[in-house]
């Protein structure tokens, strides 16, 4: 088998392991306060499987592309919104979302996770390690994060204000 198609098997593996541990041990909401938690580390280890154009760099858009593909895969009649049952079907593709699961991201508690609530919600993966808040995750910034277990401090970018980019969809870029 070619090394690359090995290495890619072995960093799925242990993203799905990651995964089915981390789902095992938590059922509760995440903490975003001291520092990244397992399900942070989980979103931080998998954010390479994003990058849709594989040019070494995930930005928001196709973080939010991904999604979408997901919804999508998930809602299978076209309502709008996945439903729990809807919501095993987006595991089945990626096991990740079995650390976050389906009461993680339905945030109103309606039973149901539509698009604002899956692919328009800001990702914790940008939020800990896009240090210079441009919206996209280079294979350093990702690195480091993942490595140090913790996110460097923000780069505040030149000409900014706030502090904070115009990224898409509302994620605080």
């Amino acid at each position: 088998m070619p090394m690359t198609i090995l290495a890619s098997t072995a960093h799925r593996a242990l993203v799905v392991a990651s995964a089915l541990a981390l789902a095992a041990c938590s059922n509760s909401m995440p903490s975003f306060t001291g520092g990244p938690s397992e399900i942070d580390r989980t979103f931080l280890i998998a954010a390479g499987n994003w990058d849709r154009d594989k040019d070494g760099n995930v930005s928001c858009d196709e973080w939010k592309g991904y999604t979408a593909e997901l919804l999508a895969i998930g809602d299978v009649d076209r309502k709008g919104h996945l439903t729990p049952e809807d919501w095993k079907r987006v595991v089945n593709v990626d096991r990740m979302f079995e650390t976050v699961d389906f009461r993680y991201f339905d945030r109103n508690g309606d039973g149901k996770v539509d698009r604002a609530e899956f692919v328009d919600r800001p990702n914790r993966a940008f939020e800990l390690a896009d240090r210079n808040a441009d919206c996209i995750l280079t294979s350093v910034e990702l690195s480091g994060a993942r490595t140090a277990g913790t996110a460097a401090p923000k780069v505040v970018p030149t000409g900014s204000e706030s502090g904070q980019g115009k990224g898409p969809g509302g994620m605080g870029r």
